[in-house]
């Protein structure tokens, strides 16, 4: 994952094996906008991962992913300022599993942060949304899903004031998930005229990205499983209140996502 912070450089985040804090690093390399890279490496003795990135209107950066260096494996949020220095650290998590995946920070500074969780909700794996202020701290944090395996993957502005968060919902079936998204407001309150929506056919779909688009649409994308049984890379766009506009799959042949 890669973002461009305000001050125009680029930080890329993943997970490195080298081990120099543990069995596996949260990693982020940093290319300055001077051409100068710098490595850095974040987490404990355990196995640690970064998952996403967003810049800040500060010239810092939000990350965020999951780590096992504070016992079970918890989402985890890193913000650090515009020297690359941490400026919060934060594990989130309860007695079994939880993974941040996606964050989102919004002009105030404020942030989004999507994942899953088996400590908390309704089924399985959930959905799960913490909203945090610009500080690091959480401000409210919900749980969404179903009796089945739920989990969102990314979240983007909806050009309305609030988020919508994308990702895969066993809930209209386990063995064949659909493509899952949801539209939230700054307190929490769904945006769109219904909770939830719901994409996809009779086979496994997924949505693993979001974006605004133009005349208040917001673009979705993921894979879907074709009539082949391969999966397609997927794209569509929805309106205001979550109804598909459009929806378009790409087959390079074999795999695709």
């Amino acid at each position: 994952a890669a973002t461009v912070t305000t001050g125009g450089d680029l930080v890329m985040v993943g997970t490195s094996w080298k081990g120099v804090k543990g069995l596996d690093d949260g990693y982020l390399v940093r290319r300055a906008a001077d051409g100068k890279v710098t490595e850095m490496y974040f987490g404990g003795a355990g196995s640690d991962s970064f998952k996403a990135v967003a810049a800040g209107p500060d010239g810092g950066v939000w990350v965020v992913g999951s780590t096992a260096s504070a016992g079970g494996k918890d989402a985890w949020v890193v913000r650090l300022n515009s020297n690359m220095q941490v400026y919060s650290d934060n594990p989130m998590g309860g007695a079994k599993d939880d993974e941040a995946t996606g964050v989102v920070v919004l002009a105030d500074g404020s942030a989004f942060v999507v994942g899953s969780t088996l400590s908390f909700g309704a089924g399985k794996k959930d959905g799960r949304v913490w909203r945090m202020d610009g500080a690091g701290k959480v401000i409210w944090d919900y749980p969404f899903g179903s009796v089945e395996d739920d989990s969102f993957a990314a979240v983007c502005p909806d050009g309305l004031g609030g988020v919508v968060a994308v990702g895969t919902s066993g809930k209209n079936g386990a063995t064949n998930p659909d493509g899952w998204a949801m539209s939230l407001t700054l307190d929490g309150d769904f945006g769109w005229n219904a909770p939830e929506r719901f994409y996809g056919g009779a086979k496994a779909d997924g949505l693993t990205a979001c974006a605004v688009g133009q005349l208040g649409q917001t673009l979705l994308a993921g894979s879907t499983t074709n009539a082949k049984g391969d999966t397609d890379g997927w794209l569509m766009a929805v309106d205001g209140s979550g109804i598909q506009q459009w929806q378009k799959s790409y087959d390079g042949g074999d795999f695709d996502a």
